[in-house]
């Protein structure tokens, strides 16, 4: 009976989040702390308790003696900010798909470390982004492993199993090739699977096609889908 009841709370806290109906009651909005030029800003992700919502705090560290971290590679989507991201008690607006990131980031006990670009660099501040920008390639080289977030579908899911079982035989052409055509709708019937339909919207999807994911992926030391 606790294990339904605790399974419904979370579910009914995700449902508002995902939808967008919570509106946290706070006085203040963030204010950004200004870092030293080659320090960075690290969200570190909690909840009060488990059944409790998202909230952060941001820690500003030199990046060659910040403590370990994650980076979160993940598509802006539509920019309007429209959902509230508490930090400090104060609140940051954020986007869609910035929230829905670190929510499936923020694990149910204790804390983690992470850097997001949305977050950790003050968007509303240009000499703040010119000078974070600059660090990217050293804060995704640097992070333990680079979270790459596509999205929360369970198709997404599917299809990285799917892959991760063909990773051998992706090496062949031929396997290659069918994967192309698959893509391309070439080859009859393949779409028809939901688990290659399901690879096809992987693959098709908006994230590989952002400017940044060659820098993000190329230098991490993992990447974990």
């Amino acid at each position: 009976m606790v294990a339904t009841y605790v399974r419904r709370r979370v579910y009914t806290a995700h449902q508002q989040y995902t939808q967008g109906h919570y509106q946290p009651d706070v006085a203040d909005s963030y204010r950004y702390s200004k870092p030293a030029p080659g320090e960075i800003r690290l969200v570190e992700l909690y909840r009060s308790h488990p059944l409790a919502g998202l909230s952060a705090r941001l820690h500003i560290c030199p990046l060659s003696r910040a403590p370990p971290y994650e980076a979160i590679s993940y598509t802006w989507g539509d920019v309007t900010t429209n959902h509230t991201l508490l930090i400090d008690g104060c609140s940051l607006p954020i986007t869609r798909n910035a929230f829905m990131a670190l929510h499936a980031m923020v694990p149910l006990w204790g804390s983690r470390l992470v850097w997001m670009d949305s977050v950790s660099i003050n968007q509303q501040d240009s000499l703040d982004k010119n000078h974070q920008v600059a660090l990217m390639a050293k804060i995704y080289q640097q992070a333990t492993r680079t979270l790459s977030w596509i999205g929360d579908s369970a198709n997404a899911e599917r299809a990285v199993l799917q892959l991760y079982r063909l990773r051998p035989a992706l090496v062949s052409k031929q396997m290659y090739q069918e994967v192309i055509d698959m893509m391309n709708m070439k080859v009859c019937g393949i779409e028809t699977s939901p688990t290659w339909s399901a690879v096809s919207e992987l693959l098709s999807h908006q994230y590989w096609t952002r400017m940044w994911i060659i820098q993000e992926l190329a230098v991490s030391k993992e990447v974990f889908v």
